[in-house]
C-alpha cells in the first residue's frame, strides 16, 4: 500500500493501491504494511510534523517521497525526508495520476540534498583542458564556463538560505521541545505535592469503625422495562414512611400486583437502628446475594450493583423506590420516563431555596398533615390503631385516591 499525505484535493486511488490521507498523523494510524510514504502537503504544525515523522519512521515502510515544486517546496520536510534517505521530486506531475506515481517509486531516485548546477560543466573543462592534451579552447565555450560557474554561485547562494531556514526551524523544534519538557517537570513536581498532600491527610484521618465511609453516591441509570414509582424526600417529610408502606399494601391487595418497597437512607447507624425490623442492605453485607428479595428492604449503600439488584427481583413486577438522601434534590435512581418523580416537601421554603421548581416547571409534590397550595395531595394525620392490621386498613380505606396519583403515568 502506496500512502499518500495531502490535504489537497488529488485524484488518485482509483487502482487499489494508493490510499490519500490528510495528515501524517493520519497515515501513522494506517494499518498493515506500507511500500511507500509519499509526503505532498500538510498543515500540521512543526512541532506536530516531527512527532508524527517520527512515529511513522518506527513503522516498516519501504520508501519515503517528498513531492512538491520548487516554489511549494518546505525545506523542513525536504530535509526530514532524505535525511531519512528518501527521495525529493520536484515535479508535482507525478501525482496525476495511479500508474505515474506508481512508476515512480519503482524506479528509484536521488536523494541528494546539496547537489548543484553547472558541476558537470566544470568536471568536463577540468578532465579536457587541465588534465587533458586538448590547448585549444573553442570559440563559446568560456561563455559556458561562465554560465556554469553563475549557475553554481546561484545555487550555492540558494543552498546557503535553504540551510539557513532549517536550521532554524531545527532549533525551534529543539526550543519548543525544551519547553514542553520543562512544562511536564513543572507538572510532574506539581502533581507530586497534591499526592504527598492526600497521602499526609489520609495518614492523619483515621477509620471509621464500621461501614462505609462514602456519604455520596451517584445517581444509577435503569433504562430497562420495569413498573416503578420514584418518591423523592426532602426534608424528611413526617408520616411518609408510614404512608409508603400503605402504598405498598394498596399495590398488593387494590392493584394485585407483587410489589417491593426499597428505601434508601443516608448513611449512618441511626436509621439502621430505627428500622431494625427491616431488612437492610449495607457496605458490610452488599455481596450477600440472599438480602434483595425481602418485600421491604433498606440501603444506606445505593450502589448500581445494589439498585441493580433490588430492581431485577423477577419475583416482583411493581417496584416502589423512596430516596431519603439528603446530598441531591435529584432522585438517585434515574428510570425510563414513564413516570415523573413525586417529591415529597414538608413545606414551599424548600421548593423555593432549593429552586426546585424552575429546574422542572411541571413538577409533581405532595405534602404532610398541612396543605400546600400546587400540592397534588396531603398525607393526612391519623390516630393510629396499635394491631398493624388495622393501620393497614386505615391507610387502604383514606388514601386510594393518593395511591391512585402515585401510579399514574406522565
Amino acid at each position: 500500500m502506496i500512502i499518500v499525505v495531502s490535504n489537497k484535493e488529488l485524484n488518485l486511488g482509483s487502482s487499489g493501491n494508493i490510499l490519500v490521507v490528510g495528515s501524517l498523523l493520519d497515515a501513522s494510524k494506517v494499518m498493515g504494511d506500507i511500500t511507500a510514504l509519499v509526503i505532498y502537503s500538510s498543515s500540521e504544525s512543526t512541532n506536530d510534523f516531527a512527532a508524527h515523522f517520527a512515529t511513522l519512521k518506527n513503522k516498516s515502510i519501504g520508501s519515503l517521497w517528498y513531492i512538491a515544486n520548487p516554489e511549494n517546496k518546505d525545506d523542513l520536510i525536504e530535509m526530514s525526508v532524505i535525511g531519512s534517505g528518501g527521495y525529493y521530486i520536484e515535479d508535482e506531475f507525478f501525482l496525476e495520476s495511479d500508474d505515474l506515481l506508481e512508476s515512480l517509486i519503482s524506479g528509484g531516485g536521488s536523494s541528494q540534498l546539496m547537489e548543484i548546477g553547472g558541476v558537470g560543466v566544470l568536471k568536463d573543462f577540468v578532465d579536457r583542458y587541465l588534465q587533458g592534451t586538448s590547448n585549444q579552447i573553442p570559440k563559446g565555450y568560456l561563455q559556458v564556463l561562465k554560465s556554469a560557474v553563475t549557475q553554481m554561485s546561484d545555487e550555492y547562494k540558494r543552498k546557503s538560505d535553504q540551510l539557513i531556514v532549517l536550521s532554524e526551524k531545527a532549533t525551534s523544534v529543539i526550543e519548543d521541545s525544551s519547553l514542553g519538557l520543562q512544562e511536564q517537570e513543572k507538572e510532574r513536581k506539581r502533581l507530586a505535592g497534591i499526592l504527598k498532600e492526600i497521602q499526609e491527610s489520609m495518614e492523619d484521618t483515621k477509620p471509621q469503625t464500621r461501614g462505609s465511609n462514602v456519604t455520596f453516591f451517584p445517581r444509577v441509570s435503569f433504562l430497562k422495562e420495569k413498573d416503578i414509582v420514584r418518591i423523592k424526600d426532602i426534608g424528611r417529610t413526617p408520616y411518609l414512611f408510614s404512608f409508603v408502606y400503605g402504598f405498598l399494601k394498596y399495590a398488593d391487595k387494590v392493584l394485585n400486583k407483587r410489589p417491593k418497597l426499597i428505601v434508601i437512607e443516608p448513611v449512618g447507624t441511626n436509621f439502621e437502628t430505627h428500622y431494625s425490623e427491616f431488612n437492610w442492605i449495607t457496605s458490610e453485607n452488599h455481596t450477600d446475594r440472599s438480602k434483595y428479595f425481602a418485600e421491604v428492604s433498606f440501603t444506606n449503600y445505593p450502589t448500581t450493583q445494589v439498585l441493580t439488584s433490588f430492581i431485577e427481583d423477577s419475583a416482583k413486577d411493581f417496584f416502589i423506590v423512596l430516596d431519603r438522601t439528603t446530598t441531591s434534590p435529584e432522585h438517585i435512581l434515574n428510570t425510563r420516563k414513564t413516570r415523573s418523580v413525586h417529591y415529597a416537601v414538608t413545606g414551599n421554603s424548600v421548593i423555593e431555596s432549593l429552586k426546585l421548581r424552575s429546574k422542572n416547571p411541571r413538577m409533581k409534590y405532595f405534602s404532610s398533615a398541612r396543605e400546600l397550595a400546587g400540592a397534588e395531595f396531603t398525607i393526612p394525620f391519623f390516630d393510629y390503631p396499635d394491631p398493624a392490621f388495622e393501620r393497614e386498613n386505615l391507610y387502604l380505606t383514606r388514601c386510594g385516591e393518593l395511591y391512585q396519583a402515585l401510579t399514574r403515568k406522565g
